[in-house]
């Protein structure tokens, strides 16, 4: 494998667009779970609610991880290995949401989808 290739992206200005967003949005999310307590105890409800292994330690780490990937997706530096990072964080939150969301959880704030229409 040609470690050049993994840890550069292509000289795409959409791509690199894309890029540069994720990152700054990583970034912010992973700083608003440590900094803003309120949006740090909703999300500690919502990895208890859909029974994700270790909520108190994934409240600490996962930011931390996000901020570290988002800085990576930044600058560019091994962009390949920090969207797979990505991809996994992605598919838990979208599991914890979709578990809030599709039944009455008292630990969220959200209301159930039959109480929306």
């Amino acid at each position: 494998m040609e470690w050049e290739r993994v840890h550069s992206t292509q000289s795409d200005g959409v791509a690199r667009g894309i890029r540069v967003v994720l990152g700054a949005l990583f970034v912010m999310t992973g700083a608003m779970k440590l900094v803003v307590p309120m949006l740090a105890v909703a999300w500690a409800g919502q990895l208890a609610a859909a029974n994700i292994p270790l909520p108190e330690l994934n409240c600490w780490v996962v930011p931390f991880v996000e901020m570290g990937v988002g800085v990576a997706l930044l600058v560019g530096f091994y962009t390949r290995i920090a969207t797979l990072l990505v991809l996994n964080i992605m598919a838990v939150a979208t599991t914890c949401t979709s578990s809030c969301m599709t039944r009455r959880c008292s630990r969220c704030s959200w209301p159930s989808p039959s109480s929306r229409q």
